[in-house]
């Protein structure tokens, strides 16, 4: 007779596979920039970060589900699944209708998180690649410059204007001040 009021909980499931990322792929590397997750376990707990679920809590708020971040905590659980690189999401909830729709908000909520997140982490990229190419052009222009000022200065100590005698000097000033900058002969 007890288990008769007894409530029994819905369980509902989903498997989450993560893709490796550009960093797993070898695009590039960690140091390049910083990409905000490269491992599917740093991914997986990104489902219960406070934002996140806060997110899924207000998308079923407007769905006429009362509920707040904690208790989606509380109603999903992270468990590990057989498949590599994939983990499965399960609700429990004493309403049939709420626990899948409290996976498909936290799901849309991790989506909608996780997109801000890289957004934000490629445009400090960008931002870095700016001000790499200000310092690059920089630099440039103090090279250019002062290469000027060594062609005007050979010019006029060795009152030499033979075209190709000049450009032989020219060309050893520029693999000189190469060397001095620190970038390869090979590159321009």
């Amino acid at each position: 007779s007890l288990s008769l009021w007894q409530v029994v909980p819905y369980f509902s499931t989903c498997d989450v596979h993560f893709k490796k990322t550009p960093a797993q792929l070898g695009h590039f590397q960690p140091e390049d920039f910083n990409y905000p997750f490269t491992s599917p376990q740093a991914r997986s707990e990104l489902f219960f970060h406070p934002d996140v679920l806060n997110r899924a809590a207000d998308i079923l708020t407007a769905e006429k589900i009362s509920c707040t971040g904690d208790d989606l905590s509380a109603w999903i659980k992270l468990q590990p699944a057989s498949i590599e690189s994939t983990v499965q999401l399960q609700a429990v909830h004493p309403n049939p209708d709420v626990s899948p729709r409290a996976l498909l908000a936290l799901y849309q909520a991790y989506i909608d998180y996780s997109k801000s997140l890289y957004h934000s982490a490629f445009e400090k990229a960008i931002e870095q690649v700016d001000v790499l190419l200000v310092e690059n052009a920089t630099e440039r222009q103090k090279i250019t410059a002062t290469l000027r000022l060594e062609i005007e200065k050979v010019g006029l100590e060795t009152g030499v204007f033979d075209p190709e005698v000049h450009g032989q000097i020219i060309s050893s000033l520029i693999v000189d001040m190469r060397r001095r900058s620190g970038i390869s002969p090979a590159s321009s």
